[in-house]
């Protein structure tokens, strides 16, 4: 779209205006400012559609659409076809003659617009799908948010720059993602910004919500005097060397740990390497006890179902029986 504003410095009864170009006649509407104080930000005008006619004025304030763009509803997003233009000023020779006829004209490039959904492929990944316009498609940066609440202050997942137009002029984005910060449970939204560099960022609406499910989690119990509680502070790690010990700096490389919270919970929220193994560190003086549900090494499979563990421990040279 274009912005126009003429000026023929007096005030004449009437003039009738007209654009012609590539497509034909087009649509023209009026703009007029409803408070001249308002900054550039907050500026409303007043709108008159299918302008043709200046009466009793001066100067006038237009908008150029491509031929049909208002009736098909995309109006925001229509572009004008490349091309000679031609605007025809005509008034009643009777009337006072216009001595000059200021033209300015002002490039407008339509708003950015789009649709974001999420698929749940895997434990814990999602696959992302942006279907999104943009009249300034080359220089489009595209970045994409999960949150745990319908709000736009979200953790940044990934990031694209401009991909290709479709045969419908509209452009498809699509990007694997894993929320490594997302609990086992939480209700998470995906959105997407799409910044253009020249307006204002735009957010898309938030996708349905859905549950997040990490790859791995499970809980570390203590068995004492028959009383099962959640034990805090125990490592669970991801043993990468399969050697069954917890690897650190000092013995060849620092393996991925998470440790348990206070009923004893873990939980593994990033992309797991198939058949990686999952480990955990009993304390010194004690074993796991034979009523234990799962022992590790866990091997992780991923075409496998979420896994949740239950490792049960108990002092060494102890044997026990849980209270009912």
């Amino acid at each position: 779209m274009l912005m126009l504003n003429l000026d023929w410095g007096s005030i004449i009864d009437s003039a009738h205006i007209v654009v012609n170009g590539p497509d034909g006649v087009y649509e023209l509407v009026k703009l007029d400012l409803k408070d001249e104080s308002a900054d550039e930000d907050t500026l409303q005008f007043d709108v008159t559609e299918n302008f043709a006619t200046v009466e009793a004025d001066s100067t006038v304030n237009l908008v150029l659409f491509s031929p049909g763009a208002k009736e098909t509803d995309s109006y925001k997003s229509a572009t004008l076809t490349p091309g000679d233009y031609q605007l025809l000023f005509t008034y009643n020779s009777d009337m006072n003659a216009i001595d000059s006829l200021g033209l300015s004209i002002n490039s407008y490039y339509p708003e950015t617009t789009g649709n974001l959904s999420v698929e749940n492929t895997s434990s814990g990944e999602y696959d992302l799908a942006l279907n999104y316009w943009s009249y300034l498609t080359d220089s489009v940066d595209i970045s994409f948010y999960w949150n745990d609440t319908a709000s736009y202050n979200g953790y940044k997942l990934d990031s694209l720059a401009a991909t290709t137009v479709n045969d419908t002029g509209f452009i498809d984005a699509a990007v694997h993602v894993l929320p490594e910060y997302a609990d086992n449970g939480d209700e998470i939204y995906f959105y997407a910004i799409i910044d253009d560099g020249v307006n204002k960022p735009y957010y898309t609406d938030f996708t349905e919500s859905v549950f997040h499910t990490n790859p791995v989690s499970g809980q570390v119990i203590m068995l004492e005097d028959g009383i099962k509680t959640g034990e805090a502070g125990i490592t669970a790690y991801l043993d990468k060397s399969q050697n069954g010990s917890f690897d650190t700096d000092s013995t060849g490389g620092r393996e991925y740990a998470v440790i348990t919270d206070d009923e004893g919970y873990f939980s593994f929220n990033q992309s797991l390497s198939d058949s990686i193994q999952i480990n955990i560190v009993i304390p010194y003086g004690y074993v796991l006890d034979e009523s234990s549900p799962d022992q590790p090494p866990y091997i992780y499979q991923q075409s496998s179902q979420p896994a949740e563990l239950t490792y049960i421990i108990r002092k060494e040279n102890t044997v026990q029986r849980a209270k009912n």
